[in-house]
């Protein structure tokens, strides 16, 4: 590819940003669960603090899946539902495996967003869908990808490319805030767009969405 050293400049300075980062609070390894043990007929509460006691702020039905756990203590798992963070009982939680994307630790079925400009990334085996509200749909076609060496497994790159442009997803495992709501997300990224008209960057949250 022809913009190779545009490429891992974007990369270091991004490693250089990311360094710091990973010295403070906030760092994730968000696992991934079905809902178990629950009847037909019923839902798996989520409560508003790690209480049975609790406020209800939401509900998982039967074998909803892949829920996404930020964090557990004590037989309660944090979780996102809606706008806002909540607690379920692991009781009814199993873990399941997600297809990873290439070496990069991530899951395919990972998806991002971002706001000012509204702006949403999805990847899958081999691509990566950019929509952005101002252009149309982009899909990048994914060249490497692999966890980044100075912070260990808390961080990966994902390199795209289409025609003479190119992208580079840095995503770390560090809680996220929207800004626009109490959701807690698994992930953050930087997000890099490099071709012959300039550089264009993002930054927003990620996290894995539950199947329908």
């Amino acid at each position: 590819m022809r913009s190779t050293g545009r490429i891992l400049v974007a990369i270091s300075a991004l490693c250089g940003t990311l360094t710091p980062v990973f010295a403070q609070e906030g760092i994730t390894q968000p696992g991934y669960f079905e809902v178990t043990g629950v009847a037909d007929d019923d839902v798996l509460n989520v409560r508003q603090f790690a209480s049975a006691e609790s406020e209800i702020v939401g509900s998982f039905g039967p074998h909803a899946a892949p829920i996404e756990v930020l964090d557990s203590e004590d037989g309660w798992a944090h979780v996102s539902t809606g706008e806002s963070d909540g607690y379920v009982s692991t009781s009814y939680l199993s873990a399941v495996d997600l297809p990873m994307l290439g070496q990069s630790g991530l899951p395919q079925s990972l998806v991002c967003a971002g706001t000012e400009p509204f702006w949403s990334l999805r990847f899958n085996e081999n691509e990566m869908l950019m929509q952005d509200m101002a252009e149309d749909p982009q899909v990048y076609v994914i060249t490497e990808t692999r966890t980044l060496g100075n912070v260990g497994t808390y961080a990966s790159y994902v390199i795209g490319g289409k025609d003479s442009q190119a992208a580079v997803a840095i995503v770390s495992n560090r809680i996220c805030s929207d800004g626009m709501s109490d959701r807690s997300y698994s992930r953050e990224i930087a997000l890099l767009f490099l071709g012959s008209g300039g550089t264009a960057s993002y930054s927003g949250c990620c996290f894995v969405p539950m199947n329908p």
